[in-house]
């Protein structure tokens, strides 16, 4: 895997090993789709070692219980949530995986890796405050300290439920960054509910290409024209990230905030 620019290399503490590490820009085009895959936790792509996910997230969604065709909305407000995977190359399950030394749970083996999580409002700084990763395979123990400052996004327009026309393009606008560097992800895509009949055979999704910060982003009307269902979830989430290398392998921290809300289409 090509190296990007070395901005730093810091020595930290490590056990049995030696740590590097770098900062990679957030246009280099030969990671991008790793961290796509990793932002919409679907692996941890090219990344022999693996990934760490840390992530800060609310959402305001409809759910079906008593109605068929009439929603409750359930909301979640800002709630943490870890994800790593782990142990490719290696081969080995990790002895154990620490963030911030409070320990996360191996739930499968997932494309190779072995998935680690903690979904229970672990305790993640997003402020700058540095967070401590400590992970161990085999007989070696791996340590790193990141620190992000992300501010949270929040979705500004459309508001949660907007009736929207599929046939004109859907301008979404959020609160911007303090930081320049920041960039955002834009996922747009359908759910199944029972308000509609038949259900399309598949549902619909639509993925940006990461965006800058600048508080808007419109969805074409080619691309909002594929919609059908109801009910369609806008996800936004802001992320910094950094690439490492602990034992000869790479690795992927992600930070990112994200805010989940719903459109009704008509």
């Amino acid at each position: 895997m090509k190296k990007s620019i070395l901005i730093s290399f810091i020595l930290i503490t490590c056990i049995f090993s030696s740590c590097k590490e770098e900062i990679i820009k957030n246009d280099d085009d030969n990671n991008k789709n790793d961290l796509k895959s990793l932002l919409l936790s679907t692996g941890s792509g090219d990344y022999d070692g693996g990934s760490f996910f840390l992530l800060k997230e609310k959402s305001t969604t409809p759910f079906f219980l008593d109605s068929l065709t009439t929603p409750d909305t359930m909301t979640v407000g800002w709630n943490n949530r870890i994800s790593s995977w782990l142990g490719e190359n290696s081969e080995q399950q990790a002895v154990y995986v620490k963030v911030n030394n409070s320990s996360l749970n191996e739930i499968d083996f997932t494309s190779g890796y072995y998935n680690y999580v903690d979904f229970d409002s672990p305790t993640v700084y997003f402020d700058g405050t540095s967070n401590l990763l400590e992970w161990k395979i085999g007989s070696n123990t791996y340590y790193d300290t990141v620190a992000f400052n992300i501010g949270t996004c929040e979705i500004t327009t459309p508001n949660y439920l907007t009736t929207i026309n599929t046939n004109n393009s859907l301008n979404i606008t959020w609160s911007t960054s303090a930081n320049p560097n920041d960039q955002v992800l834009i996922l747009v895509h359908e759910i199944a509910d029972m308000s509609r009949i038949p259900m399309p055979s598949s549902l619909y999704s639509f993925t940006s290409s990461f965006e800058d910060d600048d508080g808007s982003y419109t969805v074409s009307s080619s691309e909002m024209s594929n919609f059908s269902t109801t009910y369609v979830i806008i996800s936004l989430m802001r992320f910094q990230f950094k690439e490492v290398e602990h034992g000869g392998e790479d690795y992927l921290i992600v930070s990112a905030t994200k805010h989940i809300t719903t459109v009704k289409t008509n």
